[in-house]
C-alpha cells in the first residue's frame, strides 16, 4: 500500500455507534440469490441510526441500486466505501467528508459497507 492509503487509513472512524454484524466480509451464503458467493463488504444492523463515513474522501455517488437500495459511494484514494440501504442522505456528488462526517441515515433494516 502506499503511504497515502496508509496514512488515510489511520484516520478511520466506525460507520454507526450502536453496530451490530449480520454478514461479514469472505464467502457466504447470498440471502438474495441464494448463491455461495463471495462478499466483498460488511452488512451491519441499523435502524433510524445515522451512518459516518469510515474514511475522509470525496462523494462520487449518491443514487438507487436494486441490491443496496439508495446508497452514497466515497472513493479515498485507491479505497472505495459503498453505504446502501439508506433512508436519508446528507451529501452529494462531489462533496468532500473527513473521517466521521455524518452522510446519511439508515433504513430499518441494515446498512451495507463495501
Amino acid at each position: 500500500m502506499g503511504a497515502n492509503v496508509i496514512m488515510g487509513m489511520l484516520l478511520m472512524v466506525l460507520p454507526l455507534h450502536h453496530m451490530e454484524l449480520t454478514s461479514g466480509f469472505g464467502y457466504r451464503l447470498h440471502p438474495v440469490t441464494r448463491q455461495y458467493a463471495f462478499h466483498a463488504g460488511v452488512d451491519l444492523r441499523a435502524r433510524s441510526d445515522t451512518i459516518y463515513s469510515v474514511l475522509p474522501g470525496l462523494v462520487r455517488a449518491c443514487d438507487y441500486d436494486p441490491f443496496l437500495g439508495v446508497h452514497i459511494r466515497v472513493e479515498t484514494h485507491q479505497l472505495q466505501c459503498s453505504y446502501g440501504h439508506l433512508s436519508q442522505i446528507f451529501v452529494l456528488p462531489g462533496d468532500s467528508v473527513l473521517a466521521g462526517t455524518p452522510i446519511g441515515i439508515t433504513g430499518y433494516a441494515k446498512c451495507l459497507i463495501m
